[in-house]
């Protein structure tokens, strides 16, 4: 069996940054994959194409941190081969991924934070937080984490930290329906 490829073989981005912390971009991304989602018995050419607005928004202070980025990739597979009959429309989906990043001094050796990310996706590849799991199924997963950091000294510091992880899928795939 082949193992598929990943390139992207077109990326053009666009920004626009001015004195706020606020950057806007656009990405458009093309990627050819020869045996994606698919066994030995059923295997394809598919072309995908992402176009992907982002908004970033970056603060910071001398006693604090704010940090959000949020992703819409608007993702489309394509059949190269038609004469497989193989319909792609099916994993054509409007994905989001959303993080969080947040910090505050509240003297000058304890600060408290959090961070989450939220992803809507079918890529098995956007679950790298402890998923091996490779389906085109499409899933959210909401990653939750507050801590409280104490500096005991210039190189030490200790830090309480909780994670709260759900992974939920919404639909079931499989490749040789």
């Amino acid at each position: 069996m082949e193992q598929g490829y990943w390139g992207n073989f077109f990326e053009r981005e666009f920004k626009v940054d001015r004195k706020v912390p606020l950057s806007l971009s656009i990405a458009l991304t093309e990627e050819y994959d020869d045996n994606i989602f698919c066994t030995e018995k059923n295997q394809s050419r598919d072309l995908i194409t992402f176009i992907t607005p982002r908004i970033q928004f970056n603060s910071s202070g001398p006693r604090y941190t704010a940090s959000l980025d949020y992703l819409m990739p608007v993702t489309r597979y394509s059949n190269l081969d038609p004469a497989s009959g193989r319909d792609r429309k099916d994993l054509d989906y409007v994905g989001h991924n959303l993080s969080f990043y947040g910090k505050r001094l509240i003297n000058d050796t304890l600060k408290v934070g959090m961070e989450e990310l939220f992803i809507l996706s079918r890529r098995p590849t956007d679950m790298w937080l402890g998923t091996d799991r490779i389906s085109a199924a499409k899933y959210y997963r909401n990653w939750f984490s507050p801590y409280v950091e104490k500096q005991l000294s210039d190189r030490v510091s200790i830090s309480l930290r909780f994670r709260y992880d759900r992974l939920h899928y919404l639909d079931a795939f499989n490749p040789d329906d």
